[in-house]
């Protein structure tokens, strides 16, 4: 292949992406619904019903974030040049709001633990799990809000 077709390839592939051909049918919402309504029950009763609660934790886990991204990538029942504008917009803040959040909230727990407890102080990074879960939901709730009041 020449590379003035490698360059066309690719630019088919972005220009589908550009224009959210990649949005999952609106049924799929209920789909990631069912997903996260499970995965939190799952949370909930862990303690009680497995013998691995830290492993049905991580799998629970992981189910949230994928139930979180099927909600997030599916598309609206109608999907007009404004929803996609709302989009990029809430994805936006929830980017630069997820950031902030991954510096700001390690020095804060830090600063609280000295206030409480200095010698047991340490300073630790988030999890990877709880700065994606953030940024959906973030972008989630930004999302339905600019929707809701367009």
């Amino acid at each position: 292949m020449s590379l003035s077709k490698i360059c066309q390839a690719e630019y088919k592939r972005l220009k589908k992406i550009q224009n959210y051909q990649y949005l999952l049918p609106n049924y799929y919402k209920r789909v990631g619904l069912v997903l996260l309504a499970m995965a939190v029950i799952t949370l909930i009763v862990r303690e009680y019903i497995f013998e691995d609660p830290e492993l049905i934790q991580q799998i629970a886990r992981k189910v949230m974030l994928v139930g979180l991204l099927i909600i997030t990538i599916s598309y609206e029942k109608i999907e007009d040049e404004l929803i996609i504008k709302l989009r990029g917009q809430a994805f936006a803040i929830a980017l630069v709001a997820g950031v902030v959040y991954t510096l700001i909230q390690p020095l804060i727990n830090y600063i609280v633990a000295l206030v409480i407890k200095p010698e047991k102080a340490i300073y630790a990074d988030l999890d990877d799990f709880i700065i994606l879960w953030f940024m959906m939901v973030l972008y989630l709730m930004f999302f339905y809000m600019f929707k809701r009041y367009r």
